[in-house]
């Protein structure tokens, strides 16, 4: 995602594709400086922050409104960061909009969600599909439950939760083929609390 924003919104409050929700104009966009775009190397440092501003309030079909504020409910709270290490064995929640088939291409129309297990970088790395030597950092952890169900193409970005903290953000999959027996990688959110933090304070 790339200026100018304001051809893109950040949706909360609504778990379907095309309906519900409050759509929130985004102020800036601040990627890791040290982001690196490589998948041999592991796409380290892969997370960006959001900063939204006036809220536009949409009521189907029509109706629209201002407002100034996120108000929070039963149906959107704030994110929880992590108060320490994820563990390997702890069991974790996964939500996203990515494919559900990928031949043919098949995007949801309802908020998907998966249970998944923490796996360690060690097992993450001997689990790889095809004798895989790629890297996996500290910064990063990984979660696996079994073949054919995972993260897949669009889910980049979407979190992964262990007992309602937010430990995970999706990263990447192994050569792009979803759920095919390796673990998913996310970017591992408790390394860069106090990155995140710094942005969240300084606006």
């Amino acid at each position: 995602m790339k200026p100018p924003y304001r051809y893109f919104r950040v949706v909360m409050g609504t778990s379907l594709l095309n309906a519900g929700g409050e759509s929130h104009h985004i102020a800036r966009v601040d990627v890791h400086l040290d982001w690196i775009d490589s998948p041999k190397l592991s796409y380290q440092n892969d997370l960006a922050i959001i900063t939204v501003d006036i809220l536009l309030v949409k009521e189907y079909p029509r109706s629209w409104k201002l407002a100034s504020k996120i108000f929070f409910n039963a149906y959107k709270q704030k994110a929880k960061l992590p108060t320490k290490e994820v563990q390997d064995g702890e069991v974790a929640d996964f939500t996203g909009w990515g494919l559900t088939l990928q031949t043919p291409k098949t995007r949801p129309k309802n908020l998907q969600r998966i249970k998944t297990t923490i796996v360690t970088n060690e097992k993450c790395r001997k689990k790889m599909v095809n004798g895989a030597r790629l890297m996996i950092y500290k910064t990063q952890v990984c979660a696996f439950r079994t073949s054919g169900i995972g993260a897949c193409s669009g889910d980049s970005g979407s979190p992964l939760v262990v007992n309602g903290e937010i430990v995970g953000i999706a990263s990447w999959v192994r050569n792009k083929r979803c759920a095919n027996g390796s673990p998913d990688v996310y970017t591992n959110v408790y390394a860069y609390k106090d990155y995140i933090e710094s942005i969240i304070y300084r606006y």
